[in-house]
């Protein structure tokens, strides 16, 4: 806001932006997650908090398994073979992917009014140049093969290393993140 003359306040774009954003739900507590990921089906993969276990080849076929958007890496199982072709598709959305309270969409991120805001965010995300909390692969745990998974991806593989998933969103801020998906990996020839 800026001051005018006779000292009354002129709210500019910016201010009006902070304000929409905070009617919209910025002031309100995030929702609780369900926890419907925490209910993983024997085999299922999960959060990994250290080394990955070890990985096997996907053989022909395919593999199912479950995304959860608090994990900051969701191991798979899968060790990719280099020039091996890899369909990944969401299966089914359990839960609904929201950032604390911005709904979003796995292939284009943040929806609604938070999507004005999204480069701003973008630009600390794990992969800065995919959207702000879409559905976002990777070969091994390192973001620098990050690739866009959204609701459906073709991966050919350049490393020997366990294909890892995860919502894009900024180090360290996972704990306000809702989400659980089944995404199948199929091996294709």
């Amino acid at each position: 806001m800026s001051a005018r003359r006779d000292g009354r306040f002129r709210a500019g774009p910016t201010a009006l932006l902070v304000a929409v954003a905070t009617a919209a739900g910025c002031s309100h507590a995030p929702p609780v997650p369900v926890g419907r990921c925490a209910l993983r089906p024997a085999g299922a993969a999960a959060c990994l908090q250290g080394p990955p276990a070890a990985a096997t080849v996907l053989p022909a076929g395919e593999r199912t398994v479950r995304v959860d958007a608090l994990c900051e890496w969701n191991g798979t199982g899968v060790l990719l073979e280099p020039g091996g072709r890899y369909d990944l598709t969401v299966a089914e959305v359990l839960e609904p992917w929201v950032d604390w309270w911005v709904p979003s969409d796995l292939a284009t991120g943040w929806r609604g009014i938070a999507r004005w805001s999204a480069p701003l965010a973008q630009r600390r995300a794990r992969a800065p140049g995919l959207p702000i909390y879409s559905l976002v692969g990777s070969e091994g745990p390192s973001t620098a093969t990050a690739f866009a998974v959204g609701w459906s991806a073709r991966l050919v593989a350049t490393q020997p290393q366990e294909l890892l998933l995860f919502a894009n969103d900024w180090w360290g801020r996972y704990g306000n993140n809702q989400g659980c998906l089944d995404v199948r990996i199929r091996r294709v020839p």
